[in-house]
């Protein structure tokens, strides 16, 4: 009765996990339903649909909180965590002579001549480009130029990693990152997630076209590989197959 529990509080039990046993999980909440914010509408879409046409359901009134109660189990939850964090992230332990005696040979082993002098040329290369990432004055003039850099290398291809950018634009993360912020999405999960594409309202007619031919391509691709595991089950039940 969503009426009565806007008045007061409903408890939630939940069955005990035997997998869960050996660590203390809150089992007991408190319920409450609160208004939503107005128009607030819920919508579904047919993944079968190309057209990608969504349909309004309804519309949101009430959300539901749970907060657990504070018996014997949550208590010993916030405990394991204060524990946990308290731990000592390193510990120290003592080398046998043998030990000690190998890491000091391999420490004293020369490195070969190509692999050094790799190394040294890229950690020139890497001070270099952090110097003139904090030497140049962060003006409008730097601006134009950063964006254009950006817009050029996204026009290159639509999705780039971090470091990918900073080593194209010769930059550092703190100068660059506030501009990426801005103009880029950082995706999270999917097909490029920890990739930065650039939000829709920068990007041109054809960068959307194309984005929008991938995520077609991608949902199809996705709809036949449920279709084909549909069909191996229907086989597999003998549904399927010849007359």
């Amino acid at each position: 009765d969503t009426d009565n529990a806007l008045k007061g509080a409903l408890t939630l039990s939940t069955p005990q996990n035997p997998a869960a046993q050996s660590k203390p999980v809150p089992r007991e909440y408190e319920l409450r339903f609160l208004p939503e914010a107005p128009n607030t509408l819920l919508f579904s879409e047919d993944l079968a649909d190309d057209r990608g046409a969504v349909r309004a359901e309804g519309k949101v009134l009430y959300h539901c909180v749970a907060q657990p109660k504070l018996d014997s189990a949550y208590l010993a939850v916030n405990r394991g965590r204060f524990e946990s964090a308290a731990k000592r992230g390193r510990v120290v332990e003592r080398m046998d002579d043998q030990t000690l005696r190998a890491a000091q040979v391999d420490e004293l082993r020369p490195l070969a001549a190509a692999d050094s002098g790799k190394e040294r040329e890229e950690k020139r290369r890497r001070a270099e480009l952090l110097k003139r990432g904090t030497d140049a004055p962060m003006d409008d003039k730097w601006r134009d130029a950063k964006v254009s850099a950006l817009f050029a290398l996204f026009g290159q291809r639509p999705y780039w990693s971090l470091q990918a950018l900073l080593d194209e634009t010769n930059e550092s993360a703190q100068r660059l990152k506030p501009l990426i912020t801005e103009l880029c999405v950082f995706n999270k999960r999917g097909p490029y997630s920890n990739l930065y594409e650039l939000k829709d309202e920068f990007k041109t007619k054809r960068q959307r076209e194309e984005k929008d031919d991938d995520v077609r391509e991608r949902r199809q691709a996705n709809l036949e590989a449920v279709r084909r595991r549909m069909q191996e089950m229907r086989e597999a039940r003998g549904e399927g197959g010849g007359e």
